[in-house]
């Protein structure tokens, strides 16, 4: 009602709510799994935050888009076909057994759910999440930070898939305190929370605070927690210091090109400068045109111009419009994606030297989205990156081809509900946002769950072999 009194094109309006409404499926399911929180994602990404975002600033939905008809019946096809891909892959490989629902559950999820596992290794997987957290941290640069001059090279980045397990030890944690409600737990999440927080202004990336965010959501919901009020003071709290110091501050910082073992300083010095007054904090990333490398070359192609609030990646309804106002420009083509595709998942003694620049940075010089040779690693989602590879069949065929596989990789990885299942929990928190990912999103997932399962298959196995010699001493203490 409120687009309509703003003025907003009706066939625009309903295709975007077409696919807020297709958010439905998953919300209704008793079974609730982490295909349906990545199909969740989609929905919110392509519809619910831009019909969200263009109310609160007050502007028709149309606004801003250069060829609205055809950005609208290129998300209903597009995103019709990745619903179709959804179905598919719940339909097909939803494996439903007999009795209990533990028996839909992988060994995986049966291990890290079991009281006994949870009490033994939930400490062990915290130790060693935080280490590889911290050294990634302290030792790896971004493909911006090699490109500014502030790195030579991205360090021991490759360990970055080894990072998630705190998202992991995190579920764990929480699973662990709500068993056993113990002093010690609730120390050892303190200590997690204030290493992520610290790590994210020392890194000037909000990526891993948002993770670790999405995994305590996720666990409240799947444990049914009963909020209590102070509970969401706190969390109100928490949510006003990101927004209004945490998130300015990483942008600021990260606009100064500071070597990171300044930050730190550099963020105390910025926040005595602004008298720890937020305000303050805005105009002075007001000022810094480099602070957030997130906003569009032509500021007129963001879709809440003249608001620039940084809010692209939330908006992925703008990138299928911004390649489809083509203007005669060539897609980059299946050729380079396929290249692209095997250098991220081939070593560099096979490939050479990998680039810094990503395959949404390529897209975005081609189609005048960001400047030429600008790594600014823009987030242009699925249908927009199908179309920047291939054209309106990319975008037809491509994306939900590459969402087909991903949906199917997540069962394989995770079968079951979240409903109290640690395994299920983090899972489903680690792929949340990649509902802003790309047509690259299968080499990621390839690439993040492969070294993951390698290490919570490995503590599982020590369970079991564990628990197995151990029932085999206790049967010979007991025999005659």
């Amino acid at each position: 009602m409120f687009q309509i009194a703003l003025g907003a094109n009706l066939l625009v309006l309903l295709a975007i709510d077409a696919v807020c409404m297709a958010a439905v499926w998953p919300m209704t399911r008793t079974n609730f799994d982490p295909t349906d929180l990545l199909y969740l994602s989609l929905c919110l990404y392509y519809g619910t935050f831009s019909l969200i975002l263009k109310t609160l600033v007050l502007q028709p939905v149309q606004m801003n888009l250069a060829v609205p008809y055809l950005t609208s019946a290129y998300l209903v096809g597009g995103f019709g076909m990745i619903t179709l891909a959804y179905r598919t892959v719940g339909r097909v490989m939803t494996r439903h057994y007999p009795g209990t629902r533990l028996r839909t559950w992988t060994w995986l999820e049966r291990s890290y759910a079991d009281p006994a596992f949870l009490a033994q290794y939930t400490m062990p997987m915290s130790v060693i999440g935080l280490v590889f957290t911290i050294v990634v941290s302290l030792t790896s640069h971004t493909p911006q930070e090699i490109a500014n001059g502030l790195a030579e090279s991205n360090g021991l980045a490759s360990l970055g898939a080894f990072s998630p397990l705190i998202q992991l030890a995190l579920a764990m944690q929480l699973a662990l305190l709500k068993q056993r409600n113990s002093f010690s737990d609730r120390v050892l999440i303190i200590v997690t929370l204030t290493i992520t927080l610290v790590l994210t202004v020392l890194n000037n990336q909000k990526a891993l605070a948002f993770l670790m965010s999405m995994t305590g959501v996720v666990f409240i919901i799947a444990y049914r927690i009963r909020i209590q009020p102070r509970f969401i003071v706190m969390a109100i709290t928490a949510a006003a210091i990101a927004f209004l110091y945490v998130i300015p501050l990483v942008h600021i910082v990260r606009g100064l090109n500071v070597d990171k073992s300044e930050r730190l300083a550099e963020t105390v010095k910025i926040l005595d400068e602004a008298n720890f007054n937020p305000i303050e904090l805005q105009e002075i990333e007001g000022k810094l045109p480099g602070a957030d490398a997130s906003s569009s070359l032509a500021k007129q192609m963001d879709y809440l111009y003249p608001y620039l609030l940084g809010t692209d990646r939330f908006t992925q309804l703008m990138p299928i419009d911004q390649t489809a106002r083509a203007d005669g420009r060539a897609p980059l083509g299946v050729n380079e994606y396929l290249a692209n595709t095997a250098e991220n998942i081939l070593p560099k003694n096979i490939v050479g030297e990998h680039k810094l620049f990503a395959l949404d940075d390529e897209i975005a010089w081609r189609y005048s989205i960001r400047e030429d040779n600008t790594v600014s690693r823009p987030a242009l989602g699925m249908l927009g990156t199908g179309y920047g590879v291939a054209g309106q069949w990319g975008l037809l065929l491509l994306a939900p081809f590459v969402t087909f596989i991903s949906f199917a990789l997540v069962k394989l990885v995770c079968n079951g509900s979240i409903w109290q299942n640690p395994w299920a929990i983090f899972i489903a928190s680690y792929i949340f946002f990649d509902g802003e990912a790309d047509v690259t999103l299968i080499t990621s997932l390839a690439r993040g769950f492969i070294p993951l399962a390698i290490i919570a298959w490995g503590f599982a196995m020590l369970h079991k072999v564990m628990r197995k010699s151990g029932s085999v001493s206790q049967k010979a203490r007991l025999a005659p």
